[in-house]
């Protein structure tokens, strides 16, 4: 039976994804156990890591994220951990453990980094974690729950120009934001399908003119909300295609 090569620019369960200020856009290739990085118009640059324990490997990568000055973090969900990387895939550092503790990780879900470099991880323990750019544990905020700054499985994480910390709060079918030490400002957001309704919502982006993007996993579709304190339901697109997975 001849060798089957695999081409290096194919992607196996592509997880999360991300942009940096070039238009770069790096891509979790969780099947692959690597961070593949592509021009914006997905000309393929370069890739690194393998599966396993040491730096710059991985176990069940999950997503990634750039800051202002290029930098790649990686949530490392299998190892408990965040790895950083220069934007070429140079291993810079890392931190986190297995557990419950302040600057462990229980099951590392989400990655976002803010204009001021700080960098934020959702975790299943229910909260948000933040942390200087080189690892340094800074504080915390979430607990299990339906209440106001109370999570049930936080996932997907965005910033603004203001460093507000915008939180998907997936099976409570909610959008959670706060200020960036983690005061609850205001949320968005119930079961269902109609405009503003989510069923699951997961992955979140913000663009340069303040909007917010969410994908509203079990609706199939991506809703867009407005730049607003009380944030209004803009658009939406997607239909299903095939059973989510």
């Amino acid at each position: 039976m001849g060798l089957v090569r695999q081409r290096r620019w194919a992607v196996q369960r592509p997880r999360g994804v991300a942009t940096d200020a070039a238009g770069d856009v790096y891509v979790v290739d969780k099947g692959n156990s690597r961070i593949q990085k592509f021009t914006s118009t997905g000309a393929y640059l370069t890739q690194w890591g393998s599966f396993g324990t040491g730096n710059g490997q991985f176990d069940f990568l999950i997503d990634v994220a750039t800051d202002g000055s290029g930098d790649v973090y990686v949530v490392d969900n299998g190892n408990s951990r965040i790895q950083k990387f220069t934007s070429t895939g140079a291993y810079i550092t890392q931190w986190g453990s297995f557990g419950t503790g302040n600057g462990e990780f229980y099951y590392p879900m989400c990655v976002a980094a803010d204009a001021s470099g700080s960098v934020y991880v959702t975790d299943s323990e229910d909260r948000v974690q933040k942390f200087t750019s080189t690892g340094t544990f800074v504080t915390q905020w979430g607990s299990h729950g339906t209440g106001k700054g109370k999570f049930d499985g936080p996932s997907g994480l965005a910033t603004d120009a203001s460093n507000n910390v915008y939180v998907a709060d997936a099976f409570n079918d909610r959008i959670q934001k706060f200020t960036s030490t983690g005061a609850y400002l205001t949320q968005w957001g119930s079961t269902g399908s109609g405009n503003g309704e989510f069923d699951v919502p997961w992955g979140l982006a913000m663009d340069g003119s303040g909007n917010l993007y969410v994908a509203d996993t079990n609706n199939h579709r991506i809703q867009k909300f407005g730049p607003a304190s009380t944030p209004i339901k803009s658009t939406s697109w997607g239909r299903v295609k095939s059973l989510y997975r």
